[in-house]
């Protein structure tokens, strides 16, 4: 009994508030701000980074489930979540910046805010994928659909000479850099083993992760006493300017080295 009583409170407890708390930013952002955000709490903040922090150990671990279950796993998975967090980094500074321009928030207060959007959409971005892996891996296993992965032992057709072409260029230029090596694993260059359309499931993620900017926007845009509607249209903007800036700068990145 002792034992049970130990697992609901250091397990089940835990996890069942994380998911509660994360459907609740998913669908009544506005109510959760005003019950659960106290700006300039330390406490409150501190409770908003362990969310953050729970949402990336879990969608980690949903990660690697993901590419398993595709059988393109491997040990580039935290390179991922590096680069995920390398590009949380512009949106915080960009909203930061336009957002005093209209209401007094300081540079904490924009972190406090953007914890819990940010974590819930990484979450949730890598639950979708890895439900849809599963679907797929299914189906694989029933034979309903073909092989899914690209043989890079043969050349085949051009898709597949494509495939092996980028398949050594990636590793030669992975084996040189670690930043490369970071950036790629961002742009989940490990799905490029996966035959179209199925390499499309990596476009979920980080479209959920862009959709939940909007409820970063409701969120600030709640917190604020004045000109709320200015605070959620600058934080979409900032949203924009920081997803494009990174885009294409990690592009050009990848680019330049190959």
């Amino acid at each position: 009994m002792a034992m049970i009583k130990f697992f609901q409170l250091t397990i089940l407890r835990p996890i069942e508030r994380f998911l509660a708390q994360w459907i609740s930013v998913s669908t009544e952002p506005k109510a959760f701000v005003r019950e659960h955000i106290r700006l300039g709490d330390t406490t409150n903040f501190l409770r908003a980074l362990g969310f953050f922090v729970s949402a990336i150990s879990t969608a980690f671990f949903a990660e690697v489930a993901t590419l398993y279950l595709l059988g393109i796993g491997n040990l580039t998975e935290p390179y991922y979540w590096i680069c995920i967090l390398l590009t949380s980094i512009p949106f915080v500074l960009i909203c930061f910046l336009l957002v005093r321009l209209v209401a007094p928030l300081s540079f904490k207060d924009v972190l406090h805010l953007s914890f819990y959007p940010i974590g819930a959409g990484i979450f949730a971005g890598a639950v979708f994928a890895l439900v849809a892996s599963a679907v797929v891996a299914l189906l694989v296993a029933t034979g309903s659909i073909p092989d899914i992965k690209f043989d890079f032992s043969q050349w085949g057709d051009q898709q597949q000479g494509m495939a092996v072409f980028k398949r050594v260029l990636y590793d030669c230029l992975k084996g040189e850099s670690l930043l490369y090596t970071v950036v790629a694993s961002g742009f989940q260059e490990a799905y490029t083993n996966l035959k179209p359309p199925i390499d499309d499931i990596s476009y979920l993620r980080p479209l959920i992760v862009v959709l939940y900017l909007f409820i970063a926007a409701r969120f600030f845009m709640v917190a604020v006493d004045r000109r709320k509607p200015i605070v959620f249209g600058v934080v979409i903007l900032a949203a924009i300017l920081a997803t494009a800036a990174t885009y294409f700068t990690l592009g050009e990145y990848l680019a330049s080295e190959q």
